[in-house]
């Protein structure tokens, strides 16, 4: 296992029917594992359908559609059996396919030769790439049939759970035809790896239940930290509603303030006061005119002129020292 900047890298062996060596796979835990789908790649260079060409990164259908109930153990569990039933082919299998090409790319460059030269020519390259495929499809066949035979061989030894014993091999071998006992003969050593393999290969199954483990650990503490998250969130969404109530009932109780000033200002005072006095001011002059008309005796003029003036006097005075403090009036 490896770490490097918040990732978790593991190297797995996949143990495959069809070779003797495991296929080492790179597993790799982003940070946001696991919201985001972990990188598999096979650390070979062989091809599949579900490899990238180039980078031979895993591109199946659970990393695809990878969500977060997705777990590392079933996308190893789903490779591995994609892996036995359609193994993946060393990338020279397609050398004899490249030199065809090749072969066609180059042909065009000597159009100048004669036609019966060029005939010729092509009739060998024909009689050359047709030997070696077939020569390669002798080998093929060969081998699958090998491979066929070993398989039956081993398929037996895999139904039993834990490494077989004595006993149990020898019930197997006892069980097996000919034909597999002669396989078995040329193949001894082969036989050798897999008693050691098979024994590797629980205890690879066991580091993956292992790191199955650790990805469901890793899993939940995530999803805690996002219900706390969240639910930080939510107390943050009630302060900035109670502090929104409250600062429009500050707006309304400053309009509020604002509206009393308003009302009790002095100049607005000494304006009614300036109303008044003017009304009083009118109230004299009506007076004066009936004395002068002869309606009003002396004695009544007096008295109602007198006091209307000292009532316009005062409404003067007060209208003056209010203009006075509203200039000082903040």
């Amino acid at each position: 296992m490896q770490s490097n900047d918040n990732k978790i890298i593991y190297r797995i062996p996949l143990q495959l029917a069809v070779s003797k060596t495991p296929l080492y796979i790179r597993v790799e835990f982003p940070p946001l594992y696991p919201s985001q789908a972990p990188f598999i790649q096979v650390l070979a260079r062989v091809i599949h359908q579900d490899l990238h060409p180039q980078t031979k990164h895993y591109q199946g259908k659970m990393i695809r559609e990878w969500g977060i109930h997705s777990t590392i153990l079933n996308v190893m569990r789903q490779i591995h059996a994609e892996f036995n039933l359609n193994p993946p082919l060393p990338e020279s299998v397609n050398q004899p396919q490249n030199q065809q090409q090749m072969l066609q790319q180059v042909q065009p460059q000597f159009n100048h030769i004669q036609p019966q030269n060029q005939n010729m020519q092509h009739l060998k390259l024909n009689s050359m790439n047709q030997q070696q495929e077939e020569r390669i499809s002798e080998q093929d066949a060969i081998k699958l049939q090998k491979m066929k035979s070993i398989n039956k061989v081993e398929d037996k030894l895999k139904e039993l759970v834990h490494p077989p014993t004595k006993q149990q091999f020898m019930n197997v071998l006892n069980n097996l035809s000919y034909d597999e006992l002669k396989e078995m003969n040329e193949n001894e050593q082969y036989l050798r790896d897999f008693m050691v393999e098979r024994d590797e290969f629980l205890k690879f199954d066991k580091e993956v239940d292992g790191i199955a483990d650790k990805a469901e650990i890793i899993a939940n503490e995530n999803i805690k930290k996002y219900d706390e998250l969240q639910k930080a969130m939510d107390e943050h969404q009630k302060l900035i509603n109670a502090y929104n109530i409250k600062k429009e009932k500050l707006v309304l109780g400053q309009r509020q303030i604002e509206d009393l000033k308003s009302k009790v200002h002095p100049r607005e005072q000494a304006k009614e006061i300036e109303k008044e006095a003017t009304s009083l001011s009118k109230q004299s002059e009506v007076i004066r005119k009936q004395f002068k008309d002869g309606s009003l005796n002396t004695k009544d003029f007096i008295d109602s002129y007198i006091s209307s003036r000292i009532k316009y006097y005062e409404a003067e005075y007060i209208k003056q020292q209010l203009v006075a403090m509203g200039n000082n009036y903040q």
